[in-house]
């Protein structure tokens, strides 16, 4: 089945998660949005395959590392971008990447197409960073099945 990447986008903020969608919409991707851990299981949880999760970890209904730590031991394979203001990428070490949160979606853009193109899942070796070498955007037409979600 051919689609374009899905991105889950969750943020408590409908602006953010707004402005978000349409940012990655104008990158060829299909982007769903969940204000909180509720709205974000509840999509999890349903029939669509998720690629992608663009996540604030200030978010409600639960504290972010309990959160982190259920989507590593049920969605092994769904790549978790963290997104926030927070100045430490050690907070976090079992996601894929940390993007910190500056108003200007070029840096998030960039790492979720990095993401994306590589196929990286929970057992990579390392976190990406917005510095690393890149060969260019996802292949279209590809979906969760290539990379085991």
């Amino acid at each position: 089945m051919d689609r374009p990447f899905r991105i889950l986008v969750t943020d408590r903020n409908r602006h953010v998660r707004a402005f978000l969608r349409r940012e990655l919409a104008r990158e060829g991707y299909e982007v769903l949005e969940a204000k909180d851990c509720r709205e974000l299981r509840k999509i999890l949880r349903s029939p669509l395959a998720v690629d992608l999760l663009v996540f604030d970890p200030d978010i409600a209904f639960e504290n972010h590392r309990n959160m982190i730590q259920t989507l590593r031991e049920r969605y092994p394979s769904l790549l978790v971008v963290l997104h926030s203001f927070w100045e430490e990428p050690a907070e976090c070490p079992e996601v894929q990447a940390m993007v910190p949160k500056t108003g200007s979606p070029k840096e998030l853009k960039t790492v979720v197409a990095r993401l994306l193109a590589e196929g990286a899942s929970w057992e990579a070796s390392g976190r990406l960073s917005v510095n690393d070498s890149w060969n260019g955007p996802p292949t279209p037409g590809r979906n969760s099945d290539d990379h085991g979600g």
